[in-house]
């Protein structure tokens, strides 16, 4: 009972027995982490997600705040216009400067905005006083994460195209044919150069492009890089075929 105090307040250092006794492993007092861990973010949308923030295991005694940083594919900062996506508070208004109360019983919930396509590491950190200084390039095993993916701004596009426009011809240019280079074992199922091809399966293409799939693992492409705009064309191409078999 005596050592209860030192237990709760101390700090757990691992050290090797030989020297030179430098530390190998410390406690870090307050924690944050998320279930999330891939997140994918259409033009327009905004994605709620909640992050957990513990004091040695515990929710937090006192007041916490949670500093994020947004990183790109090589690790480098991103700042400014070179951010992918906006962090909002529950009320969709602009976190600034990227700082944030931990609610009760440690938990975070924000939003993510998608401000331009690209990928980003959105890294946090839970602190008490000052704003600590984030780390000036990104690693895993520092700081706790999300992957972020804002798919291709494409909504223009299918605002602008007319029903009128939506030959095989367009949509194979603007959104079959990349599949179709990358995916060339397709064919041994269906041909997405062919016509007849996709008419005779577009109620099966039309399921499998549901928003709803998304996070299944039958959602078409199963790499889930066709963004909102492209699938919407798509979509609406398949109903209009004449020949459409549901």
């Amino acid at each position: 009972p005596e050592m209860s105090d030192f237990v709760e307040h101390g700090q757990l250092e691992l050290v090797p027995a030989e020297r030179p006794r430098r530390k190998v492993l410390r406690e870090e007092p307050l924690i944050a982490d998320s279930d999330e861990r891939g997140i994918y973010l259409d033009q327009g949308e905004t994605r709620r997600l909640e992050i957990r923030v513990v004091e040695r295991g515990s929710p937090p005694r006192g007041p916490v705040m949670l500093v994020f940083a947004q990183y790109g594919s090589e690790g480098q900062p991103l700042a400014g216009r070179q951010r992918i996506v906006q962090l909002v508070d529950t009320r969709g208004r602009p976190l600034r400067p990227g700082v944030v109360q931990v609610g009760r019983g440690g938990r975070v919930r924000i939003g993510l905005r998608p401000r331009r396509p690209g990928v980003c590491f959105l890294s946090f950190r839970p602190f008490v006083g000052a704003i600590p200084r984030m780390p000036a390039r990104f690693s895993p095993i520092r700081l706790p994460y999300l992957a972020v993916r804002a798919l291709p701004f494409d909504n223009d596009l299918e605002r602008r195209t007319r029903d009128s426009d939506l030959s095989f011809r367009f949509i194979y240019d603007n959104v079959l044919r990349v599949y179709d280079v990358v995916y060339p074992a397709m064919a041994q199922v269906f041909g997405l150069r062919d016509h007849r091809d996709l008419a005779t399966r577009a109620g099966l293409i039309g399921c499998h492009l549901s928003p709803d799939r998304f996070e299944s693992t039958q959602f078409m492409p199963v790499t889930r890089d066709l963004s909102a705009g492209k699938r919407k064309l798509l979509l609406r191409f398949l109903d209009l075929l004449p020949d459409r078999v549901p």
